[in-house]
């Protein structure tokens, strides 16, 4: 056997071994893992009474049991704002969401948390197979996707496990931007419009996109995102509610939710919506304005971000303005970054989207002709491995560390945009 040939059986030896790997150690991992956090997300909406037995959290540490309250609400024709889980927490989605939720509502609570987390589940599983996709024409040995999809995965473990164990909307979220963002990209501007929409009418904060398509002066996309939040956000709600009761819930939601975000703590302080929502003193909100008003304390701090977001704005524009073609995703990516902090209310679990810009860094990081932009990547890609895993740390949540990881990642985005070499011959069109 020539040299040549024993090389290429000495390769094949090693990619079997390592699909033996995966088999034998990843896999089963990765299903007890599941396993053990859908015990715990369903032990969280507790407690149940099983059989005469009580099972499950007697505090209720669950947020998919106020959205099973709102779609009984739905089902009976009470005001959704008003429907409360066990613990006292209010229904705070637009209206169109508790829609969604009503079919939960006719089940038992224990059986719809089951069902939820296995849909969850694949949500995120289906988000990392869209995000992997969005590399476009990049060829790829199968060692190297791997850890592209390891990796990223990786780094927002611990978002992803705190979305999942109190029943989140987030995996079905970041689907829906995954997805809207590809369909953009391959063409089906139209399709990707309503998806990012009804993101958009779970989480408000995708609605950003539209900014960015109208940036990007992608028109096509952002009239049928502009489009479907019409016909999901007034149309077809009204179907159900009516019209009067539809434009009620949305003033209502405006009052109570939307509008108190920008009050000032004193005026905050009678809402109830305060100690579980609204006030920039909740250590989970990661947005730039909560971290620097707990910093810096009070108004003074939420000008500051305010100044600084419009300042990194301006420098995103400017870099996406100066990108050369091929560096599309580069550009998204630094918006997105941007996106997640410019909320006033940020929690953790939203910072799950970074999904995308962190599959790209490694994936550069790979790939990378330039030393520098390298070394760079590799650096912010450690910082917010290291500030994201600190995250849950009390101290931690107050000074910030999942946002401040989150600056640094947009800062090297903005340099990938720039430095044009980094990107060159990827197939990232």
């Amino acid at each position: 056997m020539n040299p040549e040939s024993k090389l290429q059986a000495n390769s094949r030896v090693v990619h079997v071994r390592r699909r033996i790997l995966v088999k034998a150690l990843v896999i089963p991992t990765i299903v007890l893992a599941l396993i053990g956090v859908g015990y715990s997300t369903v032990y969280r909406a507790g407690p149940f009474s099983i059989g005469g037995t009580t099972w499950g959290s007697k505090v209720h540490r669950c947020d998919f049991s106020v959205f099973v309250a709102a779609g009984r609400a739905v089902l009976k024709g009470t005001d959704i704002y008003e429907a409360q889980n066990a613990r006292g927490w209010y229904y705070v989605y637009p209206p169109p969401f508790a829609l969604l939720m009503a079919p939960f509502a006719l089940i038992p609570l224990i059986w719809a948390s089951i069902v939820w987390y296995i849909i969850s589940v694949l949500f995120l599983a289906g988000s990392v197979k869209v995000n992997l996709a969005m590399l476009g024409e990049a060829k790829l040995r199968p060692d190297h996707l791997l850890w592209l999809a390891f990796l990223p995965s990786v780094l927002v473990l611990w978002l992803v496990i705190s979305a999942l164990e109190h029943g989140q909307t987030t995996p079905l979220v970041l689907w829906l931007v995954m997805m809207g963002l590809a369909c953009e990209r391959s063409g089906r501007s139209v399709r990707g419009g309503v998806a990012l929409a009804v993101a958009s009418v779970i989480k408000v904060f995708p609605v950003l996109f539209l900014a960015y398509f109208v940036w990007q002066r992608k028109w096509r996309a952002m009239m049928a995102m502009a489009a479907a939040l019409v016909l999901g956000a007034l149309v077809l709600p009204s179907a159900i509610y009516g019209i009067r009761g539809n434009l009620g819930y949305w003033n209502e939601w405006l009052g109570r939710v939307a509008l108190p975000t920008m009050s000032s703590q004193s005026a905050l302080e009678s809402n109830p919506l305060n100690e579980t929502l609204l006030s920039p003193g909740l250590l989970n909100n990661q947005s730039l304005s909560a971290v620097l008003w707990r910093i810096r304390g009070g108004a003074k701090g939420r000008m500051t971000a305010w100044m600084m977001l419009a300042v990194m704005a301006g420098i995103t524009g400017w870099a996406g303005w100066r990108a050369r073609q091929g560096n599309e995703l580069a550009v998204l990516s630094s918006f997105m970054a941007w996106m997640v902090l410019a909320p006033t209310i940020s929690w953790a679990h939203y910072f799950m989207v970074l999904l995308l810009p962190l599959t790209l860094l490694v994936f550069l990081v790979q790939r990378g002709q330039d030393r520098l932009t390298r070394s760079l990547m590799v650096f912010s890609i450690v910082i917010f491995g290291v500030c994201c895993s600190i995250s849950p740390i009390h101290q931690m949540q107050f000074w910030g560390s999942l946002c401040w990881g989150t600056v640094v990642l947009w800062a090297t985005l903005v340099v990938v945009v720039v430095r044009r070499p980094a990107c060159r011959n990827f197939g990232l069109a």
